[in-house]
């Protein structure tokens, strides 16, 4: 696969470490990484590089994670794209919250690397 092939993942994640983590599991499991660690940041680089899925913290600098979902999935392209909310934030109304705002899942911290990769592939694959 040529590298402009590869599927293109935004992470958007504040945490610098966590964020290396998911950049170098998703190049080693063959996706291009964009990273950005803000709220703000996520919206503009979404229009720059419309990716073709996105890793998004709840819990970000000036716009939440919730906030940027929702902003995602008002753009008429944002509509189809899969996001996966990933966060420290576990309870049942969290979740539900995060899904009604357009989440396609919602993974909790701490979580198995293999199983988000799975979620990952299994949401890049049906879309």
């Amino acid at each position: 696969m040529t590298e402009s092939a590869k599927q293109l993942v935004l992470v958007v994640e504040d945490e610098p470490a966590q964020a290396e983590l998911l950049r170098y599991n998703l190049e080693k499991n063959g996706w291009r990484v964009v990273c950005v660690d803000s709220g703000d940041d996520a919206l503009l680089m979404y229009r720059e590089t419309m990716p073709d899925l996105v890793i998004l913290d709840w819990m970000l600098p000036h716009l939440s994670g919730i906030e940027v979902c929702s902003e995602i999935r008002k753009n008429e392209n944002g509509a189809h794209v899969p996001i996966l909310m990933l966060t420290a934030r576990g309870q049942e109304e969290d979740r539900l919250r995060g899904i009604d705002v357009g989440a396609d899942d919602f993974i909790v911290k701490p979580y198995s690397v293999a199983d988000l990769m799975e979620r990952v592939a299994r949401n890049l694959i049906v879309n």
